[in-house]
């Protein structure tokens, strides 16, 4: 009689610590940003609505860097990112956060050739903990790329960005970015 309780309570105590993990990683599991015009359709020539264009380089040859609109079969209405040379390119936008949460982010990227030099393509934010890892090359296919950003206590915005390059990382070549999450 003794051992079938002590079975039943282990049981218990086994199932209690089960479901007190599947609390614990739902509390923690990501959020959704809630990002305007994010197949890049909206619109006009190589202005994007709701989305602005940042380029490091700015006060240079401005033949060295391009961000176009281009179709894709699969994908639709997609962002390209040209730099001829090293530089820090991207499309970002301001989106609303809750303080203190994960967000999730991805995009799918097809990258033409190697991207050379700095960080490579990337995901990321101003005022977050974390990025995705630079992305140099998806031999010409296209590929998901994927980043976790924490926003800080008392944080209710951020400017979201996909692009080649970084502070002081900055880099050469052509992305071509669409379905971004």
């Amino acid at each position: 009689m003794k051992r079938k309780n002590k079975r039943k309570t282990g049981y218990r105590i086994l199932a209690f610590l089960l479901m007190l993990l599947a609390v614990i990683t739902a509390a923690g599991c990501s959020s959704k940003i809630a990002l305007k015009n994010a197949d890049f359709s909206a619109g006009s020539g190589d202005q994007f609505s709701k989305w602005s264009q940042y380029n490091y380089r700015q006060s240079e040859d401005a033949d060295s860097f391009r961000i176009t609109r281009v179709q894709d079969e699969t994908h639709g209405s997609c962002v390209r990112i040209s730099n001829l040379s090293e530089n820090d390119a991207r499309i970002y936008q301001e989106v609303r956060v809750g303080a203190g949460k994960i967000y999730k982010v991805t995009a799918e990227v097809r990258i033409d050739g190697t991207l050379e030099g700095g960080a490579g393509f990337v995901i990321s934010a101003l005022e977050t903990f974390g990025q995705s890892e630079g992305v140099f090359t998806t031999q010409d296919t296209w590929q998901t790329v994927t980043a976790y950003l924490k926003t800080a206590k008392g944080q209710h915005s951020l400017n979201l960005s996909f692009g080649i390059g970084g502070y002081g990382a900055e880099t050469a070549g052509t992305v071509t970015i669409a379905s971004v999450s």
